[in-house]
């Protein structure tokens, strides 16, 4: 169940970090590493939704009513009605979950009873670290030779959709369909409110090079983090 109310947080934790205390099988720290959602496609969803999604499809995914993981959503109505939209592959709860951060700009808290979401008081870029998935998905995006790409004035989030496609019919080294596609994460600059679009033709290239244009013309920066490929707006350096 989800519960919005007000309710004072208590010590940080880093989202699926260790929890010596109370990281057991039922803690909602370790739901979140252990449940995977084979898919999830909120589109231009409220927060509040999203967040009523993943406890749903927690409890479903446990194989009991009542073993799923207590989300509370702490904020006023505006937090509750942030527009979101999420479209991954075979991802953990967590990660999933970690992703919903990124476009909402939340702070996660966790206890052993529940996962408390809250709008970060100054958000900072969470840096990307080297991991062996991250990787893997650096060596697709450099293998998939996309035959062409025209796009003229396509929406960024469009193009990105178009690139998650590409990376699923595309890999044909791969013989499981499930492993073949990229999850890509197109995080909106909340500052303006007209989505950038891209135009430009490209013939055999990597999808990488896609990526890349699509970046440069746009603004954005892309990243790979926890396996997927994050589209963001870019941060200027500090002087």
């Amino acid at each position: 169940m989800v519960k919005k109310f007000w309710l004072p947080l208590i010590s940080m934790m880093a989202l699926l970090g260790a929890f010596p205390s109370f990281c057991n099988a039922q803690s909602p720290a370790k739901k979140l590493q252990t449940i995977v959602l084979p898919s999830i496609e909120p589109s231009d969803a409220a927060l509040h939704e999203a967040v009523e999604f993943l406890s749903a499809r927690s409890a479903e995914l446990s194989g009991s009513p009542a073993g799923g993981v207590n989300f509370i959503l702490s904020g006023d109505e505006s937090l509750g009605n942030t527009p979101v939209s999420l479209n991954l592959q075979n991802v953990s709860l967590g990660q999933a979950l970690w992703f919903l951060s990124e476009i909402a700009r939340l702070e996660i808290k966790i206890d052993q009873h529940a996962v408390m979401l809250s709008k970060a008081a100054e958000w900072k870029r969470r840096p990307a670290k080297p991991t062996a998935s991250n990787r893997a998905v650096l060596q697709k995006l450099r293998q998939i030779i996309v035959p062409g790409v025209e796009f003229s004035s396509v929406p960024l989030s469009d193009a990105i959709d178009l690139m998650r496609s590409y990376s699923s019919q595309l890999f044909t080294t791969e013989a499981d369909p499930k492993k073949r596609g990229i999850n890509f994460v197109f995080v909106p600059d909340p500052a303006v409110d007209k989505e950038p679009e891209v135009t430009f033709t490209l013939t055999k290239v990597p999808l990488s090079e896609v990526l890349r244009y699509s970046a440069e013309l746009t603004g954005f920066e892309p990243r790979i983090e926890k396996g997927a490929v994050i589209f963001a707006p870019k941060v200027a350096k500090a002087p």
